[in-house]
């Protein structure tokens, strides 16, 4: 079978939006200040997670990522310092990556295979709940 990747993309988004819709109906504390634009220059995967997190809890979200492709991983809140992720091989349980006290927020990667790995959504502020936003994009054209 022989796969474009228009064709996946389309998929892709479409697949994605059941999820999406659903979520904005659930979760209370999605706010629309949690744009794209700390991913550009990179395109959006098309998948927004939105959640609330605290102390005691994570979010976790499988992502595809595929070989020679560059992505940027980038989480987002009202207060960007709140949040932070951490890249986990879901195989092993090996932390590969962590945001947490880097000076800049995101990753910029490529892989040279393609990999299905769990990304961790987590808060840096025990007193509070955060609403937060997991964003994946990636670069076009390569």
């Amino acid at each position: 079978m022989n796969f474009s990747l228009r064709t996946f993309l389309a998929f892709f988004c479409f697949s994605s939006l059941f999820t999406i819709l659903c979520g904005f109906t659930s979760l209370d504390c999605f706010d629309k200040r949690h744009n794209q634009t700390n991913i550009h220059p990179y395109l959006h995967n098309g998948q927004i997670n939105p959640t609330e997190l605290n102390a005691q809890n994570t979010t976790s979200t499988m992502v595809s990522f595929y070989k020679g492709q560059s992505y940027r991983i980038s989480p987002s809140s009202e207060v960007q310092s709140n949040v932070y992720f951490e890249l986990v091989d879901p195989e092993t349980k090996t932390l590969l990556y962590t945001s947490k006290d880097q000076k800049h927020p995101h990753l910029d990667v490529r892989f040279e295979s393609s990999r299905i790995l769990q990304v961790d959504l987590k808060s840096n502020d025990n007193n509070k709940d955060v609403c937060a936003t997991l964003h994946v994009g990636f670069l076009p054209n390569e």
